[in-house]
């Protein structure tokens, strides 16, 4: 026996609209949840990612400055050898000594300047001298005979006093010899004459004695001789 199949069929237009409705839906909920990125604009951008701040600023300095450092000393050494040629020639310039051309009009005329006479040194003074020393002498005069005799009588009487007989006779005889001796003595003594002996340095250097009674000169003094005198010159 037959059966006769009473389900509803769906048609195949409408089952195709119903999958792609649901396949639009889907998918404008994933673009919504941000599961499919969004085509229509652009992506904007993070502040933080592209504004640059200041601890990046700072780190690319601090990176860049041995660089500048390097090449300002590079600089530094390039210009250090210039410098010291500079150097250098202007101290070979500074030892150098510089020449001036001889100016002929001033040779001319100092050629021409009148010649001022030598100066004429003054004759010498063979006559001139100075007192080198002065030195005093004692000099014994001659006896005259009255002093022994004088010593001889009192040493006679002395001698006499003495003893008796031949001894007495020995006493005055010793006594006038001793005597006489010295009254002798005593004369001489009192019988000396003082002068002084003067030498002279002559200007010639040559040098002459003077002996006087007196003393007139001292160490130093400036004297002349005139024929055979000692005076004293001017200075």
């Amino acid at each position: 026996m037959e059966t006769n199949d009473t389900k509803p069929k769906i048609h195949p237009l409408a089952a195709t609209a119903a999958v792609a409705l649901i396949l639009l839906s889907l998918t404008g909920i994933a673009a919504m949840t941000g599961i499919l990125p969004n085509f229509s604009k652009p992506a904007a951008t993070d502040p933080a990612t592209t504004t640059p701040t200041n601890e990046s600023i700072a780190a690319a300095a601090s990176a860049s400055l041995p660089e500048a450092q390097k090449t300002e000393a590079a600089a530094n050494e390039a210009r250090e050898p210039a410098r010291e040629r500079t150097t250098s020639r202007n101290n070979k310039n500074k030892s150098e000594p510089t020449y001036n051309a001889p100016n002929y009009n001033q040779v001319s005329q100092a050629n021409n300047a009148p010649v001022q006479p030598a100066p004429v040194a003054p004759p010498p003074c063979y006559s001139c001298g100075v007192v080198e020393s002065v030195r005093t002498l004692q000099e014994q005069q001659p006896t005259s005979g009255l002093g022994a005799a004088a010593g001889a009588l009192l040493g006679g009487v002395l001698g006499h006093q003495v003893g008796g007989g031949n001894g007495k006779t020995l006493a005055t005889v010793a006594g006038a010899v001793g005597g006489g001796l010295a009254g002798n003595a005593v004369e001489k003594n009192t019988h000396t004459a003082t002068s002084y002996e003067v030498i002279v340095r002559m200007e010639d250097g040559s040098k002459q004695r003077f002996v006087m009674k007196e003393q007139r000169f001292r160490n130093g003094d400036l004297v002349r001789v005139d024929n055979g005198n000692l005076s004293i010159r001017d200075q």
